[in-house]
């Protein structure tokens, strides 16, 4: 009877911890990246518990607070590149969740990197605030929603509207004055496919496009 009270305690304890059974390959812990590039996520399983997906979560601040990087991934992808996020911090982190079958969420997370910059998608420079500017959209990758920065140097008429990679309209954000500053507005893609679109700012005195990526 001992013998099987203690073979049970062995299997639940090995239920509970969440250590060995996913692992970060990418990042670790101690990088530095730069606000804006684009990283590869890579983990592992260590322990197969059959049918599962992942969750990808980011901490700016040692795993105090969590916000959504990609849900459901598929078991079989590993990766998932990543756009750095517009924040200035030495405690970011990634945590990978596995969901699986049995109903345990395990997981692992990185060591503390350092994300150079400021405040997501406000320009790193005061002389940046003279200027047109069309920021890289935040997140990017996205699941649903995704946040638009631009700067204008003067009031102007502006034009902001997302084509899909064949350059066929989606929808208009804006088409209306605005004031001189920096300004943001939300792109909700719940109703669209995966894939590739274009977000583009129209002016009297200026144009630019970006790319920017939703995964479902």
């Amino acid at each position: 009877m001992k013998i099987i009270l203690l073979l049970i305690a062995l299997n639940f304890a090995s239920f509970s911890t969440s250590s060995a059974h996913v692992g970060l390959n990418y990042p670790i812990g101690d990088e530095e990246f730069k606000a804006g590039t684009t990283i590869n996520i890579r983990w592992y399983i260590a322990i197969d518990h059959g049918e599962c997906s992942w969750n990808i979560y980011f901490s700016p601040d040692n795993g105090y607070s969590w916000t959504t990087v990609a849900e459901n991934l598929s078991k079989s992808q590993l990766e998932y590149l990543w756009t750095i996020p517009e924040v200035s911090t030495a405690s970011a982190k990634i945590k990978i969740i596995q969901n699986n079958y049995i109903g345990i969420k395990y997981e692992t997370e990185s060591g503390n990197f350092k994300i150079s910059a400021v405040t997501a998608g406000i320009p790193s420079e005061v002389n940046e605030l003279n200027k047109y500017s069309l920021y890289p959209a935040y997140p990017n990758p996205f699941n649903s929603s995704t946040r638009i920065t631009f700067n204008l140097p003067q009031d102007e008429q502006v034009q902001l509207t997302i084509y899909n990679i064949a350059g066929e309209k989606i929808t208009s954000l804006l088409n209306e004055d605005i004031s001189a500053g920096l300004h943001s507005i939300d792109w909700n893609a719940g109703g669209l496919t995966t894939g590739v679109y274009l977000y583009s700012i129209q002016t009297r005195n200026f144009s630019q496009t970006r790319k920017v990526i939703l995964i479902k």
